[in-house]
């Protein structure tokens, strides 16, 4: 399949793409709030070499977890999907 080219916040990112039906579609990691466990250790940011997962400060009031739902910064992520296949929640979804 071939790369594309795109703009996010004024720069430039590479992207993998597939083709279909008239269709291109750019594969990008999305966190299932209604699966993901906030965990502190999230495996998902644990295997992302470029540092794109922001995993949140920890919980006060739920120990070992975070506070938040980890973010994920698209202007780092390479869209390789390691976090996709990471995560035991299958709480991230390349989409």
């Amino acid at each position: 399949m071939p790369d594309l080219s795109f703009h996010i916040y004024g720069r430039r990112h590479a992207a993998s793409v597939q083709a279909g039906e008239n269709k291109v579609l750019l594969k990008i990691p999305w966190v299932d709030r209604s699966k993901c466990k906030r965990e502190s250790e999230c495996k998902a940011a644990a295997v992302c070499k470029q540092k794109a997962f922001e995993v949140q400060a920890p919980s006060e009031e739920e120990p070992g977890l975070a506070g938040d739902f980890p973010l994920v910064d698209l202007e780092r992520c390479k869209q390789c999907g390691e976090c996709e296949k990471a995560c035991p929640e299958h709480a991230v979804k390349m989409v």
